[in-house]
């Protein structure tokens, strides 16, 4: 995907609920899904998508927020929001 940059978490300080985003299964670059963040977890997100809702585990994506243009890698989210946007 051009243009987008990649980004830690110690970058990242933002909430992530409401964010449109594209998520791609780090070891199957075809599986690919676009859909809505509806709720966070330590360990998971909550996507609203075509295919209903469904709770995903962060370490296993990446995960573009489209609003934003940005790449991150849901092993680098792995805290609970309130603790990643305070620190």
């Amino acid at each position: 995907m051009m243009g987008l940059r990649m980004i830690t978490r110690q970058a990242y300080k933002a909430e992530l609920i409401g964010e449109n985003v594209l998520l791609r299964l780090i070891t199957n670059d075809s599986q690919i899904m676009q859909g809505r963040i509806v709720d966070e977890t330590k360990h998971t997100l909550l996507i609203k998508c075509t295919q209903g809702t469904l709770r995903i585990f962060k370490k296993s994506y990446e995960i573009t927020l489209l609003k934003r243009n940005l790449v991150l890698l849901g092993s680098d989210l792995l805290r609970r929001s309130e603790e990643r946007i305070k620190d």
